[in-house]
């Protein structure tokens, strides 16, 4: 738990948050002209701009945080530095050594690296003046020590300062900030963490005026971290309530420690300080900014890979998988002993189970995460998840050897979602091989509404397993047959049902393309193109029909929001004892989000398959077994039976192509048992950039 002291410090900068976006948007910046510079008395005879002294007494506005209202005070001139004035309000005290330790500090530690991290405060500025003030005053904030009044406002930067009187009549003209001294200690670690979060949040202004907060105030809370004034004292706080929406700031202690957390991983695993020099000059916000960053620094990732894995980090903290995305270089989270400065308690589970079958439900933030812990049995262990089906999930689960998910002993897999935010995942050997399992639902879109969810958690046999995880990957692609001709002969006692190499009309009788979201989002389908044939000149790509699609040039990104059909059927299965798919597949996609797949149906509505996300690097070879399909086992005997292929995205990115399919073979084998093939495995190629799953998904518009 954290500890509950009598003196919180918070940042006071949040609460001009709205008035800061509005002046950037309304208000000029401007330098001022000498004639104003003389006027103030800040030029000399000869134009030179006249420093402050120490001694020398001036007034400021000043903000009152109880009344909402500002107030002037009089302050004087303590110690003048290479780059701060300090002035202390008068009738306050604060020893000369003291006071000599903050100038140093700032000016040999603090500007140096919030300036070389983050970028250039605003220099000269509105005053002519290179220095920076650094007023040292109580600010009145209503602190007691007696709650509820524990929380005190450690400093503040407000931007209203660096704005003409004409503008802003309480401006003070000055590039400064406000720094508390009551209950505040000056000279101390958490003052000089205090006086690098509030430089950072005038650099930051002066980069990118009217950023989010959340990514504002993760910057300050990290220049803490890289001034070498430790990790944000109010990390446990979130670690302690992990469902914290990240993108949006409500100003609880929580909230700190989840934005510093976010930019400390992004430090870590995008690039280090560069690219926060590189965030802070983005003129993007929020999520917009991150995305454009990272493209622009040559990463395929977007922030919501970084937050899926983000999620992982923030429990598992294993640096030994993963190249390291899955954990912490600068810090350590334990299960206990945590000193809360180097080390801290992993994330307070949301439920945990070792009798099954067990189920629970919950609901989340957007941007946020829960965690669930599952250890006991001695079986192959089914996860599933139902979330709510208007939205984007996340689900990763963690299979573990070790009880306590030890570094080394962990497998992350990204649990594989159909559109209704279903998934499933199973391991084998539960309670023997694997001793613990992590269940991470995340919410991951915007949006201000808590979305439901619930889980389900079974031991079944140990050939019940349906999402395959690494380690356990059943052969990929199959053992591939010679190159179809146009019309392939089948194998003796086969009969071929249906081929489609796309090379003649299309659809013909049997097929139905349609996009199952209508015109909604744009009418993509599937359609007959030839753009990325593997025999012949043509192929089916996966959004290049409809009004919308049929406009797309080769190469082009598909849309967001996909659902495109390929169905074939019904045909009869009544007579057969064997019964398979086979075609070539091409998919390059979001992985994870956006997913090509194969399915069947026994009513035409309700369809079973498997699919792949991620990139093939090239034509695969895949059979799709009609007397194995997810969920509906054998369907040789049905009189009616159907095939689909289904493309779908997600509303956030997007990829180049999409999903092609080709020369494709419907048959059946009629008559005794069929002959079991031997086949060897093969090497898996390319399949560290796929993820391949088993899904159910339903036709909306049947």
């Amino acid at each position: 738990m954290p500890p509950t002291p009598t003196a919180i410090p918070i940042c006071g900068t949040p609460h001009f948050h709205e008035w800061t976006v509005w002046a950037a948007q309304n208000l000029p910046r401007r330098l001022p002209t000498s004639e104003e510079l003389q006027a103030k008395g800040k030029l000399d005879a000869q134009g030179n701009i006249l420093a402050d002294t120490v001694g020398q007494q001036r007034t400021f506005w000043a903000y009152n945080f109880v009344t909402d209202t500002d107030y002037q005070l009089t302050a004087t001139c303590k110690k003048v530095g290479a780059h701060c004035y300090i002035y202390l309000e008068d009738g306050k005290s604060v020893s000369d050594a003291i006071l000599t330790n903050i100038m140093n500090e700032f000016d040999n530690n603090i500007y140096p690296t919030d300036t070389s991290v983050f970028g250039s405060e605003p220099n000269p500025g509105i005053d002519g003046d290179s220095h920076i003030y650094i007023l040292l005053l109580d600010i009145q904030d209503g602190w007691t020590g007696v709650p509820p009044h524990t929380g005190y406002i450690a400093g503040y930067f407000w931007s209203g300062n660096e704005y003409p009187t004409s503008e802003e009549p309480h401006s003070n003209e000055k590039e400064m900030f406000y720094m508390d001294i009551h209950p505040a200690t000056p000279g101390s670690t958490q003052f000089y963490g205090t006086l690098a979060h509030e430089f950072q949040h005038m650099i930051h202004w002066n980069n990118d005026p009217g950023e989010e907060t959340w990514v504002d105030e993760g910057c300050s809370t990290f220049a803490e971290f890289i001034c070498n004034y430790g990790h944000c004292s109010n990390l446990p706080y979130f670690l302690q309530s992990p469902d914290e929406q990240l993108t949006e700031w409500h100003g609880g202690l929580e909230d700190y420690g989840s934005a510093y957390l976010w930019t400390l991983y992004f430090w870590e695993k995008y690039g280090g300080n560069s690219t926060i020099t590189s965030l802070v000059a983005d003129p993007g916000k929020g999520i917009a900014g991150i995305n454009s960053v990272l493209a622009a620094l040559g990463y395929s990732d977007r922030f919501q890979d970084a937050f899926n894995r983000w999620t992982v980090a923030n429990y598992l903290d294993d640096m030994t998988i993963g190249a390291g995305v899955y954990g912490y270089a600068s810090l350590d989270l334990v299960d206990s002993g945590a000193d809360n400065v180097n080390t801290f308690l992993r994330p307070t589970l949301s439920g945990s189970h070792n009798t099954y079958p067990a189920s629970g439900s919950g609901v989340v933030k957007h941007w946020a995460a829960d965690y669930y812990k599952f250890t006991g049995g001695a079986s192959a262990l089914t996860l599933n998840f139902d979330g709510y089906d208007d939205d984007i999930f996340g689900v990763n689960v963690v299979w573990s050897t070790s009880s306590k998910l030890a570094p080394g002993s962990n497998t992350v897999h990204q649990v594989a979602l159909n559109a209704a935010q279903d998934g499933s995942a199973v391991a084998s050997g539960f309670g023997t091989t694997y001793r613990a399992a992590l269940l991470i639902p995340s919410l991951q879109s915007d949006g201000a509404v808590s979305r439901p969810y619930s889980y389900s958690a079974s031991l079944g046999p140990e050939f019940a397993y349906r999402i395959y995880l690494p380690i356990v990957l059943k052969a990929w692609p199959p053992v591939a047959p010679p190159t179809p001709t146009p019309t392939p002969t089948p194998p003796a006692g086969w009969t071929n049902i249906m081929t489609e190499n796309f090379e003649g009309d299309f659809p013909i009788a049997g097929w139905e393309v349609l996009d199952d979201n209508g015109t909604s989002y744009g009418e993509y389908y599937w359609a007959k193109r030839d753009c990325r044939p593997h025999t012949g000149s043509y192929s089916g790509w996966c959004v290049g029909g409809g009004a919308d699609g049929s406009l797309l040039p080769c190469g082009a990104n598909y849309p967001n929001n996909a659902r495109s059909w390929m169905i074939y059927g019904p045909f009869d299965l009544s007579d057969a004892t064997d019964a398979e798919l086979l075609f070539y597949f091409w998919v390059k996609s979001s992985r994870g989000w956006d997913w090509l797949g194969w399915y069947a149906s026994i009513d035409g509505t309700h369809f079973y398959g498997s699919g792949v996300s991620g990139d093939s690097k090239g034509w695969l070879y895949q059979e799709f077994d009609l007397t194995d399909v997810y969920t509906l086992g054998d369907l040789t005997g049905q009189s009616a039976v159907w095939i689909a292929f289904i493309f779908t995205s997600t509303p956030v990115v997007n990829y180049p192509e999409g999903g092609y399919v080709d020369d494709v073979v419907l048959r059946k084998y009629v008559g005794g048992a069929v002959g079991m093939l031997e086949v060897e495995a093969r090497p898996t190629p390319a399949i560290d950039t796929m993820e391949i799953g088993d899904f159910s998904i339903r036709l909306r518009s049947k």
